[in-house]
């Protein structure tokens, strides 16, 4: 399937700074009558990349539209793209055990998933993963005496 990487990429991200910016009186709540408030420099990084993205996207509508969108096609499989679709659904997936189970046994299942997933046969990756799982536990309970769940 051949796609426009501006106007896909454009559209997803005017999208994504459309939905930023109705979720931000939510979830930075301000309580000043301020000009610059907490809310301020996310407002502005959000309407900066609303701007780029319509930009991106009329970029790509006018380069589809004179013909020379060539350089902007891409050829996507859709069974190579079905591990990121899968990535993402175990990033949801460990979002919502770990607080049932725990940062250790959650990260450990959910690591080694991801790299059998994307069909990675050396042992040291496996390794070099639960380590970092087990350095990043250590410095969160012994360092800096916050408990993981």
């Amino acid at each position: 399937m051949k796609i426009n990487k501006n106007i896909v990429g454009g559209g997803f991200f005017i999208v994504l700074s459309a939905a930023i910016l109705l979720a931000i009186p939510y979830q930075i709540k301000d309580t000043s009558d301020a000009l610059v408030n907490a809310q301020f420099l996310p407002r502005a990084v959000t309407w900066v990349m609303l701007l780029l993205s319509a930009c991106l996207f009329v970029q790509g509508l006018l380069n589809a539209k004179r013909g020379s969108a060539e350089k902007d096609t891409i050829t996507i499989q859709l069974s190579d793209e079905l591990r990121v679709g899968l990535t993402i659904v175990l990033l949801v997936v460990y979002a919502i055990i770990m607080p049932l189970v725990g940062f250790m046994i959650s990260s450990i299942a959910v690591c080694g998933a991801v790299l059998l997933l994307m069909k990675v046969k050396k042992w040291t990756y496996y390794a070099y993963t639960l380590a970092i799982i087990l350095i990043t536990y250590a410095i969160f309970k012994y360092l800096l005496n916050i408990m993981l769940p």
